[in-house]
């Protein structure tokens, strides 16, 4: 589209310091080459539509745009770097386009607004603390592409009410849902082998584990300390029959 165009591009040295701001309705247009750095934004910022962008960079959103409301990221995404979006306190939902193959650390931390995201099969990994602290995100959808639930990744999310690990799933890493008060059950596939320590801790709700294999193959699972910690569930349901947690 740039250069169909032909729309002028220039460059933004990494140490300037750049305020941009949204037309008097809220809404800016960026179009860029390549991966979209750290700008600043005025608060009148409320909807985002990006063009030509091949990596959302680390910080790129991060802290400035509280009133951002919604966001449109094209598909020539193809990464969401760590904090992207981190702090942007007004954005109820994302479209993360099939291009998206990794989502970086911390990217959506604190987005106390978003209350639903899918994830595309596209995207093999999701960084630690990713959705860490989304207070209204009651569902997500996770592709069949990663192979483990790293560290944090929904820690205290506090509405997320269940949860479904898809299949390509190995490891669920520590604290993963941390304090999610709301979670009250979890279906966990035969392809975990592992369930890092604390990694449930603090599910105050969590009365149903399902587990989509034998008691023998739970009981295989190597599972670290505290995993479970207080969680009301007591046994897991397993194809055969019940196990304890």
């Amino acid at each position: 589209m740039i250069e169909k165009q032909k729309i002028p591009l220039t460059e933004i040295p990494d140490e300037a310091k750049i305020t941009l701001k949204a037309g008097s309705d809220g809404f800016l247009k960026i179009f860029a080459s390549g991966e979209l750095k750290r700008v600043y934004y005025d608060n009148s910022l409320k909807n985002l539509e990006l063009f030509g962008v091949t990596k959302i960079g680390e910080d790129a959103f991060f802290n400035d745009c509280v009133s951002l409301e919604s966001v449109k990221i094209p598909d020539s995404v193809t990464e969401i770097g760590k904090n992207a979006f981190g702090y942007c306190i007004s954005l109820p939902s994302v479209i993360i386009p099939n291009s998206v193959t990794k989502i970086g650390e911390y990217a959506f931390s604190k987005c106390k607004s978003l209350s639903s995201i899918k994830i595309p099969d596209s995207v093999t990994e999701i960084g630690r603390n990713a959705f860490a602290e989304c207070n209204s995100l009651s569902s997500v959808e996770l592709p069949n592409s990663v192979t483990k639930i790293d560290y944090d990744v929904f820690a205290e999310c506090k509405s997320l009410s269940s949860v479904i690990i898809p299949n390509s799933v190995t490891k669920i890493e520590g604290w993963a849902f941390y304090k999610c008060k709301s979670l009250s059950s979890v279906v966990i596939p035969d392809s975990v082998t592992e369930i890092v320590k604390q990694s449930f801790v603090g599910c105050k709700s969590l009365s149903s584990v399902e587990f989509n294999g034998t008691v023998a193959q739970w009981k295989a699972v190597k599972k670290g300390e505290d995993w479970h910690d207080h969680v009301p569930a007591k046994f897991v349901k397993c194809t055969d029959g019940e196990a304890k947690l």
